[in-house]
């Protein structure tokens, strides 16, 4: 099985085809793309991963209006089980940074 996990930085409207490209010439079984945003280019990507045999598709929920992005999950076959939110936390929540790392907003 191959895997590919990928931040897509927020795949603007010129990006989409890029991005999908990218994800299908690598040929993966399974893919995860992070900072996916839930809107028409969103879809419009998951489209292309679909007509490209990532036909099977299950996302997250957006973390916030302020970081309104998650994380996709596409895969040749069907997805078994997902729990959502697919991070684990609750809408709208982050974790918090433990020790001395950056902080997030």
């Amino acid at each position: 099985m191959r895997l590919l996990a990928l931040n897509i930085q927020h795949a603007a409207v010129r990006r989409v085809p890029l991005v999908a490209k990218a994800v299908l010439d690598a040929a993966p079984d399974v893919v995860v793309l992070s900072e996916f945003y839930v809107d028409a280019q969103g879809k419009r990507l998951l489209g292309l991963l679909e007509a490209g045999g990532l036909a099977h598709h299950e996302h997250g929920v957006p973390g916030s209006e302020r970081y309104p992005y998650t994380v996709v999950i596409a895969s040749r076959t069907p997805i078994a089980l997902t729990r959502r939110p697919l991070d684990g936390a609750s809408r709208g929540t982050r974790p918090r940074p433990r020790g001395r790392g950056r902080s997030h907003p």
